[in-house]
């Protein structure tokens, strides 16, 4: 075997483990701080604007995505989510009996602590994620007396690895039977 002919085998193997490489999944994370209502991760958050009571419910938007994504889930930062306390979180559904607010639960974290609360997005709100999925919290859903400050929200997707279409396979497949033809003829 000649060197020009082992380096094209080494091409073609590598092209072909390349394509047919497992298909794994890859987070892209989305991080939105749209309003001033976002506040810092230090000792300013619990300050005004940033935290906020019953009386100061608010809402946001997160950043389109027009990608192709298997999953989502929404990571919500927050300051002082207290034990008791409900702090309700609501993504929009554009499509849902003609658009409603959809709950997709509470916050949970610590007193005077920061903390991550997340969420699984079912698949009906891809096509609002595509063009900007709208949230709303609920803060101290029962007015108790709570305050809670939010520090970001995160929209983590799951984008699918390329998988070759079956045209690729094709003339990959007719690429490799060229090569066995020409390489059998110089043989011969």
């Amino acid at each position: 075997m000649t060197i020009s002919s082992k380096i094209l085998s080494a091409v073609i193997l590598g092209a072909v483990l390349g394509h047919f490489g497992a298909a794994q999944a890859t987070p892209v994370g989305y991080v939105t701080t749209p309003t001033t209502y976002f506040g810092p991760v230090t000792s300013q958050i619990n300050n005004a604007p940033y935290t906020r009571f019953a009386s100061q419910d608010w809402s946001w938007r997160q950043a389109a995505y027009g990608g192709l994504f298997t999953s989502a889930i929404l990571t919500i930062g927050a300051h002082d989510v207290d034990p008791g306390e409900i702090d309700n979180i609501y993504a929009y559904d554009a499509n849902s009996k003609g658009g409603q607010w959809v709950q997709l639960g509470k916050l949970t974290g610590a007193n005077d602590a920061f903390s991550n609360t997340s969420f699984t997005l079912a698949s009906n709100f891809f096509d609002d994620i595509a063009t900007g999925l709208m949230l709303r919290i609920d803060i101290d859903a029962l007015s108790a007396g709570w305050g809670v400050g939010l520090t970001n929200s995160v929209l983590n997707l799951t984008t699918p690895n390329a998988v070759p279409e079956p045209s690729s396979l094709a003339l990959l497949g007719l690429g490799l039977a060229g090569l066995v033809a020409v390489r059998k003829r110089k043989q011969a």
